[in-house]
């Protein structure tokens, strides 16, 4: 097994991204991502780590970070994943890398963590298990009272809390700091949405557009708005704005623990693709 190290985002998309295409859903984060870093996006003042792992010429495993997120990991070749992700495993420990965390579909995300708890001396520990959804067309759902508009610089107080409270609840806690600088980027490019019913009720927002595909995230409601189909309306008119800007399939990502939010996913005609894991690596 080769290990290779990439210099740049364009090298590594030249080896991968007709790989990850195949499977535009499934493969949404990683693409998405190494796409908004070709575009000039910077995650963090980190260098993002961009590696690949081959049999011959053959692609097996391509894996992303961008510090200070978790490694995620994308196996092309089944049968060889194993023996890549060893190889991986090794090649990251000798370059020094250090993992908070990896995140990919559920088996070699899973396998990973287990080859890199022994190589690393250290221990993991299972953060969410997600499920990826798609979407083609929306469903008809009844609207809930209010309607939906584009946030503006006027809400970023707003935003950045709701951002917070999501996040708490979600992947990682983000600090208020790393929070503001991602909603003042969204809120310039017009891509947080509320939904408004006496005042804002419910926030979404559109993440990380692919080659055909656009994600939808930050999916909040405050606890004491919940249950009233303010998160499916908004969801619904989101995702039917995505796809009339021209994208063919909207994607979001769902925590398999939360049976509500899987619900609402689906009623508005999000399908399932595959389920990730996110797993932490820390001291034993």
């Amino acid at each position: 097994m080769r290990y290779h190290r990439y210099d740049d985002v364009a090298s590594f998309l030249a080896d991968w991204e007709e790989c990850l295409l195949r499977r535009e859903s499934a493969n949404n984060l990683m693409l998405g991502i190494a796409l908004r870093l070709a575009a000039g996006h910077a995650y963090s003042e980190e260098a993002p780590v961009l590696r690949g792992v081959f049999d011959g010429v053959r692609p097996v495993l391509a894996a992303l970070m961008t510090p200070p997120h978790r490694l995620a990991i994308h196996c092309e070749d089944a049968g060889a994943c194993q023996d890549g992700l060893e190889r991986l495993a090794a090649g990251l420990a000798g370059d020094g890398v250090a993992l908070p965390g990896v995140v990919g579909p559920k088996d070699p995300a899973g396998r990973f963590a287990e080859i890199w708890t022994r190589t690393a001396g250290c221990a993991s520990r299972v953060g969410m298990r997600m499920r990826v959804f798609e979407l083609r067309e929306v469903a008809d759902v009844t609207a809930a009272p209010g309607a939906p508009r584009r946030a503006g610089e006027g809400d970023l107080d707003l935003a950045v809390d709701w951002t917070v409270a999501f996040s708490a609840e979600a992947v990682e806690s983000l600090e208020r700091e790393r929070a503001e600088k991602l909603v003042r980027v969204k809120l310039a490019a017009g891509d947080i949405w509320f939904w408004e019913d006496g005042g804002p009720v419910a926030m979404a927002a559109k993440a990380r557009p692919t080659v055909n595909g656009c994600t939808v995230n930050l999916v909040y409601t405050p606890p004491d708005r919940r249950r009233r189909g303010y998160a499916t309306s908004l969801v619904a008119h989101l995702s039917r704005h995505l796809l009339g800007e021209g994208y063919a399939f909207c994607n979001l990502f769902t925590d398999l623990a939360n049976p509500t939010s899987n619900s609402i996913y689906m009623k508005v005609g999000y399908l399932p693709v595959c389920d990730f894991d996110e797993l932490h690596f820390e001291a034993p």
